[in-house]
C-alpha cells in the first residue's frame, strides 16, 4: 500500500511540475583598479542539472551545477584576457565550477547557496536571487561577492597598483517551458 501511494505521489508531482529550459545563459564579472573598472563576461556557460516549475515556484534538481569554461572569459582587451587566463592558471585549472547546494524559496525570492571551485580551492557561497515573468520566459537573476584571497588567486596589478581584491558576480537565466 505504500509503495502505492509513492507511487501516485510521484505522478501527481511529475504531471504538476513543468520542466524548464535555460534559454539564455548570462554571467558577468567586475573588478575594480585605482584606474578603471572592468566588466567582463563568460562565454560557453555550461548548465548539468534540471529546473521545474512548480505551483510558480522554481526548483533544481540536486545535483546542480553551472559550468564556467575559463577560456570563455572575455573583458573586452585580449591583453587584458590573456593575463586573465594566466591569473586563474588557466594551464591547469579549465573551468570554474558552481555546485548548488541548497535552494530556499520565499515568494520571488531564492536563497542560493553553492560550492565555488576557483583554481582548485572550493568556497561556500550564497546569492539571493529574484524571480520574474516576461511573457512565456522565466527569468533568474542574482549577484554575489567574492574574494581572490579565498580562492588563493593574486591580485594582478598595473602599474604596480594591483586589482581590488572583491569581485562582483552577476548572472541572468532565461527559462523556457519544454
Amino acid at each position: 500500500m505504500k509503495k502505492l501511494i509513492l507511487l501516485f505521489l510521484f505522478v501527481v508531482y511529475g504531471l504538476s511540475a513543468q520542466e524548464l529550459s535555460v534559454e539564455k545563459k548570462e554571467i558577468y564579472f567586475t573588478f575594480a583598479h585605482a584606474f578603471k573598472t572592468v566588466k567582463g563576461h563568460c562565454e560557453k556557460i555550461e548548465i548539468k542539472g534540471k529546473i521545474f516549475k512548480k505551483d510558480n515556484i522554481l526548483q533544481a534538481e540536486l545535483p546542480f551545477m553551472i559550468i564556467v569554461p575559463v577560456e570563455g572569459m572575455r573583458t573586452g582587451n585580449s591583453n587584458r584576457d590573456s593575463h586573465l587566463l594566466e591569473t586563474l592558471d588557466y594551464t591547469k585549472h579549465k573551468q570554474i565550477i558552481m555546485n548548488l547546494k541548497e535552494v530556499e524559496a520565499s515568494g520571488d525570492t531564492y536563497k542560493l547557496k553553492a560550492l565555488l571551485k576557483i583554481k582548485n580551492v572550493e568556497k561556500e557561497v550564497f546569492t539571493i536571487a529574484k524571480y520574474s515573468r516576461d511573457g512565456e520566459s522565466s527569468i533568474l537573476k542574482g549577484s554575489f561577492e567574492l574574494s581572490l584571497k579565498d580562492f588563493s588567486i593574486e591580485a594582478p596589478s598595473l602599474l604596480l597598483i594591483k586589482v581590488k581584491d572583491t569581485v562582483m558576480i552577476d548572472y541572468k537565466f532565461i527559462l523556457k517551458s519544454k
